[in-house]
C-alpha cells in the first residue's frame, strides 16, 4: 500500500545512502559529496502539493487554506533554505580544510551527527546496493554507466 509518509522517509534514506557512496567513491581524488535536507520550505513543492489537494476537495478548499497559512509559520523561507546547502558546499574551504566528506546537513547549516543516526543510513551493504541497483537502472535505460 501507497504511504506518502513512508515513500518521503525512504528517499531521504537514499539520498544519505547515495551521497555517502558517492562521497566514498570519489574521495580519494579530493571530491566529496554530502546529503542535505533543507528542511520545510516555503516553496514550489508545497504550492503544487497545496493545489493538488484542492483539485480533489474543492468543497474544503477554506480549510486547506487555514491550514497553509498556521503550517507556514513554522516553514522555513526559501533563502534560509538554501543555506544549508550552500553551507556543505562551501564550509570546507572557507574554513580552510578539504571540507565534510559523506555527511547529513540539516536546517540550518548544520551537521547531524553521525552517531545519532538510524543504522539503516549508516549502512554500507545498503549503500552499495543502491548504488549497484542505480547502475542497473540506468543500464537497462541505455544510459552508460562506467
Amino acid at each position: 500500500m501507497y504511504s506518502p509518509h513512508a515513500w518521503y522517509a525512504q528517499s531521504k534514506l537514499a539520498n544519505l545512502l547515495f551521497s555517502q557512496e558517492l562521497d566514498a567513491r570519489l574521495h580519494a581524488k579530493g571530491v566529496s559529496a554530502n546529503a542535505v535536507n533543507p528542511g520545510a520550505v516555503q516553496g514550489e513543492l508545497l504550492r503544487w502539493s497545496k493545489a493538488a489537494a484542492s483539485s480533489r476537495a474543492a468543497p474544503l478548499s477554506p480549510l486547506f487554506d487555514a491550514v497553509e497559512r498556521a503550517l507556514l509559520a513554522f516553514y522555513w523561507p526559501e533563502e534560509v533554505g538554501g543555506l544549508s546547502v550552500a553551507y556543505a558546499a562551501l564550509a570546507g574551504p572557507m574554513l580552510g580544510h578539504a571540507g565534510a566528506h559523506g555527511k547529513y546537513f540539516v536546517p540550518v547549516a548544520r551537521e547531524w551527527p553521525a552517531s545519532t543516526l538510524d543504522g539503516h543510513a549508516r549502512n554500507v551493504t545498503l549503500q552499495r546496493g543502491l548504488w549497484s541497483f542505480t547502475e542497473e537502472l540506468l543500464a537497462s535505460k541505455g544510459f552508460g554507466v562506467d
